[in-house]
């Protein structure tokens, strides 16, 4: 018995199906990885005045608040004061609170942020929820804030000025 010419055409074309479907079944399922990323992506949002980036970042009551207080303010105000929050953070750490799970396949994790400031720290909880791939914020603790006794960046001593040894 002989195969017919279109064969190996049919083959290989149901092979490429069926590597298309794996890839479109993985791609489905991937995430943008864990929370912290989106974490980023909201205070670069914000530090650009892109006031639809940094909305994308929240969801539920949180947004609804937000797109209230863009209505209210107008889109070049709104701007402005999302750039102005954060104009003087000199640093982000971002770490997973203690008794906390991984986010594993969780869909809701929960992050800390201390935002560097030069004269202080602030400290937030973040509750974020994984939505279709994507996490998005969904409520912000209250601040806890450490004012710092010396000002970030202020050096500590005056260096002393080089002094050639004695000659004998």
């Amino acid at each position: 018995m002989t195969l017919p010419a279109s064969a190996p055409t049919w083959a290989a074309l149901a092979v490429l199906m069926a590597i298309g479907a794996v890839l479109l079944a993985r791609s489905r399922g991937r995430t943008e990885g864990g929370p912290e990323p989106a974490m980023y992506a909201m205070f670069e949002a914000a530090g650009k005045g892109d006031a639809n980036a940094y909305l994308a970042c929240f969801r539920g009551e949180l947004l609804a608040r937000f797109q209230t207080a863009r209505r209210e303010a107008g889109e070049e105000r709104f701007a402005e004061e999302l750039r102005r929050g954060v104009s003087g953070i000199t640093g982000i750490a971002i770490s997973r609170p203690p008794n906390t799970a991984g986010t594993g396949g969780a869909p809701t994790a929960t992050l800390r942020v201390e935002q560097v400031f030069r004269d202080r720290n602030e400290t937030k909880d973040f509750s974020l929820r994984r939505e279709r791939g994507r996490w998005r914020v969904e409520s912000i603790g209250p601040a806890a804030t450490v004012r710092m006794p010396i000002p970030y960046g202020t050096p500590v001593y005056a260096p002393e000025p080089f002094a050639a040894p004695a000659k004998p």
